[in-house]
């Protein structure tokens, strides 16, 4: 029986962070991966590898020296068994006795309840045998059905569209990137995919898929539209399967961890996708299935298990994603999520340019923030338009982290230079967060 001092259940980038984290706290560690995946690629950049341009498959293949760097052992085997009394994890070929475990298990693609979802070229986009796939039915697909209009939908569809192919997006809700874009916001996504040929069906719900062997269409409502190839765009769930029957407490999202990472049962940490995970500003169960939220995670997790008392307070989730040509940032709390969780808040708009307006290819940028009626602290923020919004998305959840109010953000200090930002005067976090100083002023 193989024995470690920290011993990990997963692959993804909590699993490559948590070794390094392991390493450089206590030098002398002992830990292992036990990983069920072969080779492991980044999730975020799966869709770009089915552009049909330079980002290939290869190009997304996290290389395992990542791990090997932090003299992390690994073992390509499936856990089956979790024996928190004696610290042991059994797997399909061996034994591992442990001092901390780590389930770092990560998620798995949803797969509804659709009639003929187990036809022929119906995907999950997940794992690297999955991007194999769709790439070799994409050299002979002409029509694409994307079902689902969160990130990886409209990512997909869009990237996908390049190659030239007919790509229709399903959405049941009213409104692609619902769950994280105020309704404004993704009217201006979907217009996007629209002008470039996307066909965007929303507020529509696919009944069937259809075919002999192969999917022939799928069926929406009374009608049906064609289709040789389809992926699942519908969200990821947490893979739970071990933990659950290990006896650790499992929530309506997740494992259930405390805010210093560990499950109910002693020694036993888990992070990333797999858990459940609540919202920095309200406190409330928040879904958070991100790559960088796993990282920030795991480390919580790994300081804890080596005796560093660290708190994780709860996601602020910046993000970010490209739509064509036009792009989305977002963080914290908007319209939707304010009103699910009856936080009172106010906004502040603004309209400014990415770069000095005479310089050419500069882009218009709309900048929204939301803050607390309370005590007009910041609580979110969402971006359209600019290249270059990822600085600001991150700016902001720095002072979500710090509680910054709105009279803080009239007078941030900024980087200005004419090709890099907007001219002094017309910062678009300075000018939303004026606009919502006024209005508070006024009472709202």
């Amino acid at each position: 029986m193989k024995e470690f001092d920290m011993l990990i259940i997963g692959g993804g980038p909590s699993t490559r962070n948590a070794v390094k984290m392991m390493r450089q706290l206590k030098p002398d560690v002992t830990s292992a991966v036990i990983r069920y995946d072969k080779t492991m690629i980044n999730h975020c950049a799966m869709p770009y590898a089915l552009e049909g341009g330079e980002v290939t498959l290869e190009k997304i293949v996290v290389s395992d020296q990542r791990l090997f760097k932090w003299k992390a052992e690994l073992f390509v085997d499936k856990a089956t068994h979790i024996d928190p009394k004696d610290k042991i994890v059994t797997t399909e070929n061996d034994k591992f006795k442990y001092q901390k475990l780590f389930l770092l298990t990560g998620s798995m693609p949803i797969k509804p309840p659709i009639p003929g979802i187990d036809l022929e070229n119906v995907f999950s986009l997940r794992h690297t045998e999955d991007v194999e796939a769709i790439d070799k039915a994409l050299g002979t697909a002409k029509k694409v059905v994307v079902i689902g209009g969160g990130y990886i939908g409209v990512e997909f569809g869009s990237l996908v569209r390049k190659r030239g192919l007919d790509v229709t997006i399903v959405e049941m809700l009213p409104h692609c990137m619902m769950a994280t874009l105020d309704p404004d916001f993704c009217e201006l996504a979907e217009e996007e995919l629209r002008r470039n040929g996307v066909t965007v069906l929303t507020n529509t719900q696919v009944t069937a898929i259809k075919g002999k062997d192969k999917v022939e269409s799928v069926e929406v409502g009374d009608k049906e539209i064609e289709a040789d190839l389809v992926i699942l765009g519908v969200g990821v769930r947490a893979e739970t399967s071990l933990a659950r029957e290990t006896g650790i407490t499992i929530g309506k999202t997740g494992i259930v961890v405390d805010n210093r990472m560990r499950t109910n049962i002693p020694d036993i940490y888990a992070a990333g996708d797999n858990i459940e995970t609540r919202c920095f500003v309200t406190g409330k169960v928040k879904p958070g299935k991100i790559g960088s939220n796993a990282v920030v995670e795991a480390k919580a997790a790994v300081l804890n298990a080596l005796g560093h008392d660290r708190i994780f307070p709860g996601i602020i989730g910046p993000s970010g994603t490209k739509i064509f040509d036009l792009c989305f940032g977002m963080v914290g709390v908007g319209k939707g999520q304010a009103e699910r969780d009856d936080l009172e808040v106010f906004t502040g708009d603004a309209e400014t340019t990415s770069m000095y307006g005479m310089i050419p290819g500069t882009k218009k940028t709309r900048v929204r923030l939301y803050f607390k009626k309370q005590d007009h602290t910041i609580v979110g923020c969402q971006i359209v338009g600019s290249q270059f919004l990822a600085g600001h998305i991150d700016m902001i959840a720095q002072a979500i982290r710090n509680h910054l109010t709105v009279e803080d953000l009239t007078t941030i200090h900024y980087t200005t230079h004419p090709e890099l930002t907007p001219n002094p005067a017309t910062h678009g976090i300075m000018l939303a967060a004026e606009d919502a100083w006024l209005k508070s002023r006024k009472g709202f």
